[in-house]
C-alpha cells in the first residue's frame, strides 16, 4: 500500500450564507494513488455530514486504511471531534482494498457541530489524510484570494484523467529488459535446438528492436495526450482564476455601492457661457457636468431630487474597485459623468484622463514538459488585479489653473487578440527595435514598437515565445548576433524556415553610394562602417534558401529623423536613397518611399507605419494576407499622414520575381 500524503487544500467558497444549512460542493484533490472529492457538507437535526467519494486513480490495486478513525476540528473544537459514523469503514473494517478504476461513497457523520460559523475546518480521513477547508463569504483582499484558491498543481493533478504509465525513458528501459529476459528464456518444453534456432543473436537484436518500437510509440503517444490535455488544463485554470477574481470585483462593487455617499453633492452656480455645472464633493473632487443651458434651470430646481437618485458604476482597479461613471437623471434623460466627460467651467480646462487597463499576462503556451510525469511550471497560482482607464479621481477645479492630463495608451497595446499556440511552426522572428542613440536623437516610441508587435506574434499569431527574438536598443555588435542567429536558423531549417524581419529605428543614405543604410544605436551617421548596409542585409536574408522572408522596415533612408528633423545635419538636406531590391523569396514592407520621412503617431504613441501594421493584426485577429496588409498599411498611412502631419508618407512593397505571382496571398503563421 502506498502511503498517502498530508495534503492542506484549500476550498474556495465565495458567497455562503451563514443561515445555509447545506453547502454543496465539487472539489477535488489527487494523493497518488487516490483522488479524492468532497460534494456536501450538511446540517441534519443534531448531526453534521460530510459526503465524498474517493477513486483508485493508479494502475494496480491499493488498500484504505480506517483504523485510526475520523474526526473533525473546528475553531470551537481545537482538540476534534471524532466522527460516529463511517459508511466506508462501517462497510469494510477497517480496510478497504481498492481496484483501479474503483470509486466508493463514503458518508461521515458527527455530532452537531458549528461548521457554519467557522471560518475554517480541517477533516482527518482515513489513515492521515487531512482536508483543510476554508469558508467564507467573502475575500477581503486579492492577497486573501491567493492564499485560499486552488493552487495550478493542485488543479492539475485533481483534475487530469491520464496518468502516465511511464515516467520516463527509464522506465521504457526497464519494461523492454523485462520483456526481452522473458521471451529468451528457454521454456520448460522447450528442446535446446529449438531455443538455440528461436535464441540467438540475430533473433534477439530483431525481437529487441520491435519490442523497442513498439514501447516508443505507445510512450511518445501517451506524451503528445499528456501534453494536449495540459495545454487544455491550463486554459481551464486560467478560467477557474478569472472566474474567481469576477466575483471577487462583483462582491467590491455591491459593497462600494451600500457605501455610496448620496447626500454629499453640492450643486454650485451655473456657467452659461460654457453650458456648465459645477458638483462639488469631499469625496469625488469638483465634477464638471455639461447640461444644456435651456436644460439647466430645469436641472437646479430638481437638484434635491435628482441628487437622491444618483447612480454610480464601478469598476475593477487593483486591490478594490473605482468609481468609472455617475448618472444624474432629470425628467427621464440621463446626463453622464465619466472619465470621457470634457468640460469647461469658467476659464478652467479639465480633463480627465487615466492610465488605461493593465491586465498582466498570462503565459498559457509553450508548456515545457521535463518528462512525461512533469506538468507546466510556468503556470502563475495567482490572481492579478486589474486596472482602469475609466476610474473617476477626486479633482478640485480652480478658476485660472489648468489640469495637467496623463496620456492614454492606444488601444492596440492591450486589446491584443488572443489565439492558439502553434507549437509545430517553423516560422522565426527577429525584431531589432532601437530607440535610445548614443550620438543622435532618439526614435520616438521604437522600443514599443518592437515589443508589442512580437505580442501580436506570439499571441495573435500564435507563434512560440522562443520562436520570436527581440532586440531592443540594439549596438552593431548585438545587430551581428542577430544575423547570427538568424544564419543558424537557415542551417537548422533549410528550407522549412519562414523568417519574419522587423527592424523600428534610425535609417540613413550613404553619402556617396546613397545606399540605404540600418543604424546601430552606437553607430555614427558621419561614418558609414559604423553601419549596416541594407543591401548586404537584403542579401544574406535572400541567400537562406529560405521557403519565405518578410522583411518590414519602419524607418525612412532620407537622412531625416522619425519626424520633420535632419538626421545628417550637416547636409541639412533630404537625401533620395536608392531601393533595396528583394531576392530569394522575398517581401519587403517599408514605411516611406525615396526622400520621405517616417513619422510618428503621437497620438497611439507608435510610429505611423506600426501603429497600421499592429491595427490590421487586432481587426483581423491575426489572420491576414500579405497583400490585405499592405494594401490597408498604404491607405491608411497615406491618409492619417496628411491629417496630422500635412504631408505624404507612402509605404512601399518590394517582391522578388520568384514570388511575385504569389505574395499576396502569404500569411505570418
Amino acid at each position: 500500500m502506498k502511503a498517502i500524503k498530508i495534503i492542506t487544500l484549500f476550498f474556495l467558497c465565495i458567497a455562503i450564507k451563514l443561515q445555509a444549512q447545506t453547502i454543496d460542493m465539487d472539489y477535488s484533490y489527487t494523493t497518488e494513488p487516490f483522488k479524492w472529492t468532497i460534494y456536501k457538507i450538511e446540517q441534519v437535526y443534531n448531526s453534521t455530514q460530510i459526503y465524498l467519494t474517493v477513486t483508485n486513480i493508479g494502475k494496480f490495486a491499493n488498500v484504505l486504511n480506517f483504523s485510526k478513525g475520523d474526526f473533525v476540528i473546528t475553531e470551537d473544537h481545537p482538540e476534534g471531534i471524532r466522527a460516529s459514523y463511517n459508511s466506508a469503514a462501517s462497510t469494510y473494517n477497517p480496510n478497504i482494498y481498492m481496484q483501479p478504476g474503483k470509486t466508493i461513497p463514503i458518508k461521515l457523520k458527527f455530532p452537531t457541530i458549528s461548521i457554519f460559523h467557522s471560518k475554517k475546518i480541517i477533516i482527518n480521513i482515513a489513515t492521515d489524510f487531512k482536508l483543510e477547508l476554508f469558508l467564507q463569504s467573502k475575500f477581503s483582499s486579492l492577497s486573501d484570494l491567493n492564499k485560499r484558491m486552488q493552487t495550478w498543481e493542485g488543479y492539475y493533478y485533481s483534475k487530469r484523467k491520464i496518468i502516465p504509465t511511464y515516467k520516463n525513458e527509464s522506465d521504457l528501459k526497464v519494461v523492454i529488459q523485462k520483456e526481452v529476459e522473458k521471451w529468451q528464456k528457454k521454456g520448460e518444453f522447450e528442446t535446446t535446438s529449438a531455443w538455440k534456432t528461436r535464441v540467438n543473436d540475430k533473433t534477439r537484436e530483431e525481437f529487441i528492436r520491435e519490442i523497442s518500437n513498439k514501447y516508443l510509440t505507445e510512450y511518445k503517444k501517451e506524451q503528445e495526450q499528456i501534453r494536449e490535455e495540459q495545454n487544455a488544463l491550463a486554459q481551464s485554470y486560467e478560467d477557474y482564476k478569472n472566474n474567481l477574481l469576477n466575483q471577487f470585483y462583483k462582491t467590491k462593487i455591491v459593497d462600494a455601492k451600500k457605501q455610496f455617499v448620496l447626500a454629499d453633492f453640492e450643486l454650485k452656480p451655473y456657467d452659461a457661457d460654457h453650458e456648465t455645472f459645477m458638483i462639488h464633493s469631499s469625496k469625488y473632487g469638483d465634477i464638471l457636468l455639461p447640461v444644456a443651458i435651456s436644460e439647466a434651470p430645469a436641472f437646479k430646481q430638481n437638484w434635491n431630487s435628482i441628487k437622491s437618485h444618483i447612480e454610480p458604476e464601478f469598476v475593477p482597479n487593483g486591490d478594490d474597485v473605482s468609481l468609472a461613471k455617475l448618472i444624474f437623471t432629470n425628467n427621464n434623460k440621463e446626463f453622464v459623468y465619466d472619465s470621457k466627460t470634457k468640460a469647461n467651467y469658467a476659464i478652467t480646462d479639465v480633463k480627465y484622463n487615466f492610465t488605461p487597463i493593465e491586465i498582466a499576462d498570462i503565459n498559457i503556451a509553450n508548456l515545457n514538459i521535463d518528462g512525461i510525469s512533469a506538468i507546466p511550471d510556468d503556470i502563475s497560482s495567482k490572481v492579478v488585479g486589474k486596472t482602469s482607464s475609466e476610474v473617476l479621481t477626486a479633482q478640485n477645479a480652480q478658476v485660472g489653473k489648468v489640469t495637467v492630463t496623463a496620456s492614454e495608451r492606444s488601444d492596440v497595446d492591450t486589446a491584443i487578440p488572443l489565439n492558439k499556440t502553434n507549437s509545430n511552426t517553423s516560422t522565426f522572428a527577429v525584431i531589432i527595435a532601437n530607440e535610445n542613440y548614443h550620438t543622435v536623437s532618439k526614435v520616438p516610441y521604437a522600443e514599443k514598437d518592437g515589443e508589442i508587435f512580437g505580442r501580436y506574434l506570439t499571441k495573435a499569431i500564435g507563434l512560440p515565445q522562443d520562436h520570436v527574438k527581440t532586440y531592443k536598443n540594439a549596438s552593431f555588435g548585438n545587430m551581428a548576433a542577430a544575423l547570427k542567429h538568424i544564419e543558424n536558423l537557415s542551417e537548422a531549417f533549410g528550407r522549412d524556415l519562414n523568417l519574419l524581419f522587423y527592424y523600428a529605428g534610425h535609417g540613413m543614405p550613404n553619402e556617396k553610394t546613397k545606399n540605404p543604410m540600418l543604424m546601430p544605436v552606437d553607430g555614427d551617421a558621419a561614418i558609414p562602417e559604423t553601419c549596416y548596409d541594407l543591401d548586404k542585409v537584403i542579401s544574406t536574408l535572400g541567400g537562406l534558401n529560405a521557403k519565405s522572408v518578410i522583411v518590414m522596415l519602419d524607418a525612412c533612408f532620407s537622412g531625416t529623423e522619425r519626424g520633420n528633423n535632419m538626421l545628417m545635419a550637416a547636409r541639412g538636406i533630404r537625401i533620395k536613397s536608392n531601393q533595396s531590391e528583394p531576392i530569394g523569396n522575398m517581401v519587403i514592407l517599408s514605411a516611406s518611399q525615396g526622400d520621405e520621412t517616417a513619422y510618428p503617431y503621437n497620438t497611439e504613441q507608435h510610429g505611423l507605419f506600426t501603429f497600421f501594421l499592429l491595427k490590421k493584426l487586432q481587426e483581423n485577429k491575426g489572420d491576414v494576407t500579405l497583400g490585405e496588409l499592405s494594401d490597408y498599411i498604404t491607405e491608411q498611412v497615406k491618409r492619417q499622414s496628411v491629417v496630422s502631419n500635412g504631408k505624404l508618407q507612402t509605404p512601399t512593397v518590394a517582391v522578388s520575381p520568384t514570388i511575385k505571382d504569389s505574395w499576396r496571398n502569404l500569411k505570418i503563421k
